[in-house]
């Protein structure tokens, strides 16, 4: 079950910078960092007192979740494209 945990957010600022460095890709850092932040006070009460094991699995998690969706994204183009060659008329030679 989880439990609102507001007041501890304010906290939550001490372990950004160390977040950060385990996802080493400035502009997914943030974003998983801040999606991290916003799973927070959705955190079960059996995590413990500490939340940076938590913090440092579903920070983990987020960034999986991103790189598996550019990868799938990229597949779906690529596809796409193969798709569109396959199904294109030649081109006319002059």
């Amino acid at each position: 079950m989880a439990t609102e945990r507001s007041g501890e957010l304010p906290d939550l600022g001490e372990h950004a910078t160390w977040l950060r460095r385990l996802v080493r890709d400035g502009a997914m850092a943030e974003d998983a960092v801040q999606d991290t932040w916003v799973a927070f006070p959705r955190r079960p009460s059996s995590a413990g007192d500490s939340p940076r094991p938590w913090l440092a699995t579903v920070l983990r998690n987020f960034v999986h979740q991103r790189r598996r969706a550019a990868i799938n994204e990229a597949t779906k183009v690529a596809r796409a494209a193969a798709d569109a060659e396959k199904t294109s008329p030649p081109l006319p030679t002059p």
